[in-house]
């Protein structure tokens, strides 16, 4: 049961024998993990004491021969929305396999929930005939033609929104645990990337830059996506990671940002870390860092650009036209329209230009579909003098290992 416990909750919670040996069969007393603390159940919040509930009913009645009957009221109460969605898959995955359970509910997280495992009833209360007699009604709703939210208000409202956000949430969290346990195979402090392509180009820098030197640390990305448009989620992933990061952890770890709109926003919410200078966060009771790319000179030899991806460290010379392409940004930070940056690309219309080009500032992006061919196959066959601006993002590193 324990072992149940932590797989669904997340954290360590265990039974351990009360003090009190008179009541031994009265009760059990269990020890739950917050950090490096052991912390009594009966301490913790109300929505942790309910979300043990169901596993130790499953593994009462996995312990029985007889058929068990559950009456759940509201399971979802004390929980926030996405550990209802969670507790949901549970009751629908785990729980009902050997059990049958009847529950009454007011969330989505439970009332959308339309396998052929689950009946749905809406329950209405009103009056029996003619009579001031009040009774209940219970109508079987249809996943297909019947939707009880007009009668459940501003369930409807949040239900797809909530939905969404638990399932972002949960990828987050898995991506974190995938993360920590390839990072727990090496030896050497570890630099986590936004994306693989970045992890690709960062070796070959290294290498060029330094053929004579072992890499002083090991290097991987936080990106679980599979194509090149999975990526575009890379900051939020590696600010979750660096966030979940206890102060215990003696293992050097550090994440590098983009330097872009989504990687400084990032950088500037994560949580327990402390500036060390502009492109450096230290982690306040450990040995983590958070890095931004450093930015390359404002001068002609590099593309003008706010937002510096790890490309944008190359002069233009190695970045060539066809990597890159143009885009364009009004003053609230909105990208013009398609229509807009037509215009001001092909000069066309030229009452509209001059008016376009007053409002909107002309920048560049990496093409998300050369990304991989730059990375794996240009890069290669760049001279050492082509990576000078990597030779700062590794000052910065090294300073980081060394504090």
């Amino acid at each position: 049961m324990s072992e149940s416990i932590k797989e669904q909750l997340g954290f360590e919670s265990k039974i351990e024998i009360p003090q009190n040996f008179r009541n031994l069969f009265e009760a059990l007393d269990f020890s739950t993990k917050y950090g490096i603390f052991d912390v009594p159940l009966q301490k913790r919040g109300d929505g942790i004491q309910a979300r043990h509930i169901p596993h130790i009913l499953d593994f009462i009645a996995d312990q029985d021969s007889k058929h068990h009957i559950w009456a759940y009221e509201e399971p979802e109460n004390s929980l926030e929305m996405s550990n209802a969605f969670n507790l949901a898959e549970q009751f629908e995955q785990k729980f009902s396999k050997e059990n049958q359970i009847f529950l009454t509910t007011h969330s989505p997280a439970f009332y959308d929930l339309s396998s052929e495992k689950v009946s749905r009833w809406l329950v209405t209360s009103g009056q029996y005939k003619d009579t001031d007699h009040l009774t209940s009604n219970a109508i079987p709703v249809s996943v297909e033609e019947d939707n009880p939210d007009d009668r459940l208000g501003i369930a409807e409202l949040v239900k797809e929104r909530a939905k969404e956000i638990y399932l972002s949430h949960d990828a987050l969290e898995k991506n974190v645990l995938r993360l920590e346990g390839e990072i727990n195979t090496y030896t050497k402090p570890v630099v986590v990337t936004e994306g693989k392509y970045d992890v690709t180009i960062i070796k070959k820098a290294w290498e060029k830059l330094y053929p004579d030197e072992d890499m002083l640390f090991d290097i991987t990305s936080c990106s679980a996506g599979v194509t090149d448009e999975d990526e575009q989620a890379g900051a939020k992933q590696l600010q979750t990671y660096l966030d979940s990061i206890l102060h215990s952890e003696s293992k050097v770890r550090i994440g590098v940002f983009d330097n872009d709109k989504a990687g400084i926003v990032c950088f500037q919410r994560l949580r327990r870390y402390k500036n060390v200078n502009a492109l450096t966060k230290k982690h306040d009771a450990g040995k983590s860092h958070a890095l931004l790319l450093p930015k390359p000179p404002s001068d002609e030899l590099y593309w003008p650009t706010s937002d510096i991806c790890i490309e944008f460290l190359f002069k233009k010379e190695y970045l060539t036209e066809g990597y890159i392409k143009r885009v364009y940004y009004g003053a609230d930070g909105k990208e013009a329209s398609e229509q807009q940056a037509k215009i001001l690309d092909d000069e066309i219309d030229p009452e509209k230009l001059e008016s376009l080009r007053s409002l909107f500032k002309q920048e560049y992006k990496i093409r998300s579909n050369r990304k991989k061919h730059f990375a794996e196959t240009k890069v290669n066959n760049y001279p050492p003098e082509a990576f000078e601006m990597f030779a700062v993002l590794f000052d910065n590193i090294r300073a980081a290992i060394q504090s």
